[in-house]
């Protein structure tokens, strides 16, 4: 077995975290979330705040900005989950790896999931 840096565990950690503080926007298609901390979606940076997410129904995605602009906006992958016992009909799930969190999927109830 090779020796393990001491670091090397830190930089290859990885954890889920998922996060559920929506309410509805004023949109059919749309939600608010309240993200805590700073998150990445590909290579476009976010900053903690209040975010936009719109489901188009063309595709199998949610596109996230700001909630008070437009910009800066980058594509999420959409999963279908059945009804959730807390009542939440979305949830975004993070992955974080290297000290970053990055937005991989938003998870909706199937009747609110874009590709339905």
């Amino acid at each position: 077995m090779l020796p393990v840096a001491a670091n090397s565990f830190d930089r290859s950690y990885l954890s889920v975290v998922s996060l559920s503080l929506f309410r509805e926007s004023a949109g059919a298609n749309g939600a608010v979330a309240h993200v805590p901390f700073d998150f990445l979606i590909g290579d476009v940076e976010f900053r903690a705040g209040t975010y936009a997410l719109e489901s188009r129904k063309a595709n199998d995605k949610f596109y996230v900005h700001p909630a008070d602009a437009a910009s800066p906006e980058a594509s999420v992958q959409a999963r279908c989950m059945p009804p959730q016992r807390d009542g939440m009909s979305r949830k975004l799930l993070f992955y974080r790896q290297d000290g970053k969190y990055h937005l991989v999927q938003v998870l909706a109830v199937a009747d609110e999931s874009p590709t339905q």
